[in-house]
């Protein structure tokens, strides 16, 4: 099985052919336009793709080819922007944490959040799903000292 993650920093119109090139079983894009606008620019995204996003020019895209198949989680909490939890099936099943954590956005419609800690959120508020088999987390975590610095927290590792 092949997974690639990749943020695109938009524009995935013009760039997705060599992504494709790679034959990703399942790809998570950061920074991607919605299924809507990227089908309208000619983007021929598998029927098997979710995304989540506030901004249709800017989101996170999940797509699945061949055999495998996503399902939002029954537990998927919208107020975690930039976390969405699947269940993957086909010839490999599992629980797939795609996720571009952007620190400005990781508080928004959750009050347990922190600011750059929407993925450390989410492990703990999926917990189960991690606890039930197979699970990986994919996607842009941007966790960086520079973060730390304008949040006033620590949740990058560093001596």
């Amino acid at each position: 099985m092949r997974l690639l993650s990749w943020n695109c920093a938009k524009a995935l119109h013009s760039k997705w052919d060599p992504v494709i090139d790679l034959a990703p079983d399942i790809l998570v894009v950061q920074e991607a336009a919605c299924p809507a606008v990227l089908r309208a620019k000619g983007v021929p995204l598998p029927d098997q793709a979710q995304w989540i996003g506030s901004d249709k020019h800017r989101g996170l895209l999940v797509a699945a080819f061949g055999d495998y198949r996503l399902r939002v989680a029954e537990t998927y909490f919208p107020g975690l922007h930039w976390v969405l939890p699947l269940e993957v099936t086909g010839p490999e099943a599992f629980a797939l944490f795609a996720t571009c954590d952007t620190y400005t956005m990781s508080r928004q419609g959750d009050p347990e959040a922190e600011a750059s800690d929407a993925v450390i959120t989410a492990l703990s508020r999926y917990a189960e799903l991690f606890a039930g088999g197979n699970a990986v987390l994919a996607g842009d975590l941007n966790k960086n000292v520079k973060f730390d610095v304008r949040n006033g927290t620590r949740t990058s590792p560093r001596p």
